[in-house]
């Protein structure tokens, strides 16, 4: 588990990193044993998305990740 403790780490500061880019203010709100995203705090009408850690694997999961255009399915999941 501590392998994916580092990569939960360095994603975080990945997204952080670009979200800091586009001048975007935000907050991290903790959410199923992850870290949410959201443009105004308290409000996940405006979460991004978000990263959660597990046991066997990290993930960065979008909120309308659905409405993004995939033709490659580069992408997995199901949508909403």
């Amino acid at each position: 588990m501590s392998d994916n403790v580092e990569v939960f780490e360095a994603l975080k500061q990945l997204i952080l990193d670009e979200i800091l880019k586009t001048e975007l203010n935000g907050f991290w709100h903790p959410m199923y044993g992850g870290l949410v995203f959201e443009l105004e705090e308290g409000n996940r009408k405006t979460s991004i998305g978000g990263v959660f850690i597990s046991r066997n694997h990290v993930s960065f999961e979008f909120s309308n990740g659905y409405l993004l255009k995939d033709d490659d399915k580069i992408l997995e999941g199901g949508g909403k």
